[in-house]
């Protein structure tokens, strides 16, 4: 790298409500460190008003001469020079933060009240949402490859933010929207990942591919995506799940599936050992 300074990756990720801009960071983490807890999530929101951006950095407290509160953005990096920074909502805060991203982006850095603090070793993505108007028409879904932004949504991110500071990205990717495909099988993959840990607790769990169509249906992707995701396996699969547990604990081969609208959680029948003579 000829800017050895720079972060180790910096990228601005494109995309509406709900397909998977914040997942990615937290799967880069995950790939690259075997863990989530990598990832330092700021809520760029939090910086609307000019007066809030001291926050970001370890700034001191009013009326004392030693008493520091601590930076939402630097302390962890402090701690952790090889964290995975995720900043969410560029287009939330106020512009005065867009000169300091810029700096961290092209040189590595960023100063608070306990001296100056190396990105060289971060991995940074930074989010924005465009508007619905913005958006091209006819998007593609999640079968898609990743991209570079169309052009409609180049010229968004243009008027929205200098020149200047987007050149200082190593890539812009848009994220299509998803389809309601595309969410069911992230739905499954967390699904899975759940019933892998059962299952090295001695529990069988399947769950029929009909429970992901009933509870993922079209409308709630094309309103927000993956967004809601979580929440829905939550309240409709694993809580339930999670009750029907705790209530037939010496059961260990369970089917879920959904029968007449409702989700049906039972003992599996037990395959007889008995050859038939």
């Amino acid at each position: 790298d000829f800017r050895p300074q720079r972060p180790n990756g910096s990228f601005l990720l494109v995309g509406p409500t709900g397909v998977g801009k914040n997942e990615l960071a937290y799967a880069t983490s995950e790939a690259l460190f075997g863990t989530e807890q990598r990832v330092v999530s700021v809520d760029l929101g939090e910086i609307a008003e000019e007066a809030n951006i001291i926050r970001l950095g370890v700034c001191p407290v009013p009326g004392t001469n030693n008493q520091y509160i601590e930076g939402l953005l630097t302390s962890p990096v402090r701690r952790d020079p090889e964290a995975v920074i995720l900043l969410r909502g560029l287009e939330r805060a106020h512009a005065s933060f867009y000169p300091i991203l810029q700096q961290i982006l092209e040189h590595g850095r960023m100063d608070d009240a306990m001296g100056p603090i190396s990105f060289s070793q971060a991995i940074i993505f930074v989010t924005t949402r465009p508007r619905r108007e913005d958006l091209p028409a006819g998007e593609i879904g999640f079968g898609r490859a990743t991209q570079a932004p169309h052009e409609a949504v180049r010229r968004h991110l243009e008027k929205t933010f200098s020149s200047e500071l987007l050149e200082e990205f190593n890539e812009i990717i848009e994220l299509p929207a998803l389809t309601s495909d595309a969410v069911r099988r992230i739905a499954r993959y967390k699904v899975e990942a759940v019933l892998q840990r059962l299952h090295q607790r001695h529990q069988q769990i399947v769950v029929a591919e009909n429970v992901f169509e009933s509870m993922i249906p079209e409308e709630q992707v094309q309103a927000d995506g993956a967004a809601s995701l979580h929440r829905t396996l939550e309240d409709r699969l694993f809580n339930p799940l999670a009750r029907y547990l705790l209530a037939h604990r010496g059961r260990r081969a369970i089917q879920v599936e959904m029968i007449d609208g409702r989700l049906q959680i039972q003992e599996r029948p037990r395959r007889s050992s008995v050859a038939p003579s």
